[in-house]
């Protein structure tokens, strides 16, 4: 039924190259408009004012997601180097046993883990620069295989490094090393590491190169034209 009342429509429209397999038997109606962030609506900063190493996780808050893993080295790395890391969390907790391990943990870091709770979009836009790293390493799960990293842009807008895990379409958003790393998935040791390697370069990174490459190769812009030309023929 639902396919039968696919074929009325003229175009079918999608935010993902993802989900094309799902409409094979109608791939002449299908046009791909990708859901890349606007770029220019995020506050940019080329240098952070602050001298503290300012890790941020932005979006729903959950296992899956890696947070355990994230929190996991966030200490580990505090407690066996000289180097300090900060993490804010900004996002909504849906499950009660995962928000009283990330209370108690706040609780017990000395201000060096804070939950922020859910914040508008708008604030982001204009506070995600303030920060160096922004996180996404989530789980390997079937649904985040091939799926959009659209948080990855948003941080890469704002000019920060990004950690994500090692799933297929983290390598076509990813220059190891340039604009962020790829660690294993669920895996908080590899995290660990990840911090032991670019803390030291984190400072000397040049944070509009990251940006530009978010504008360049994955531009909102760019998309619109497609959706744009769409319209016009239809």
């Amino acid at each position: 039924l639902k396919i039968i009342s696919l074929l009325m429509f003229d175009r079918i429209i999608l935010a993902e190259e993802s989900y094309k397999r799902k409409f094979i038997n109608l791939s002449n109606k299908i046009e791909v408009v990708r859901n890349f962030p606007v770029s220019s609506k995020f506050n940019f900063k080329n240098k952070t004012e602050n001298k503290r190493n300012l890790v941020v996780y932005v979006g729903v808050i959950s296992e899956d997601r890696g947070i355990k893993e994230l929190v996991n080295a966030i200490i580990k790395f505090n407690t066996k180097t000289e180097d300090c890391l900060h993490l804010d969390l900004i996002g909504p907790v849906n499950d009660d046993d995962l928000k009283k391990f990330i209370l108690s943990e706040v609780n017990s870091s000395n201000s060096k883990i804070t939950w922020l709770g859910q914040k508008k979009y708008s604030d982001i836009l204009s506070i995600l620069t303030n920060y160096d790293i922004g996180f996404s390493a989530l789980h390997d799960k079937e649904n985040y295989r091939n799926s959009l990293p659209t948080k990855i842009l948003e941080y890469g807008s704002a000019g920060l490094y990004s950690i994500v895990s090692d799933l297929p379409i983290s390598h076509k958003y990813i220059r190891e090393g340039f604009n962020g790393s790829i660690v294993k998935p669920n895996d908080s040791d590899s995290i660990f590491q990840c911090f032991l390697k670019i803390i030291p370069q984190l400072k000397e990174k040049d944070r509009n190169d990251i940006r530009r490459f978010v504008i360049d190769n994955f531009s909102w812009e760019e998309e619109y034209k497609k959706l744009e030309n769409l319209y016009s023929k239809i």
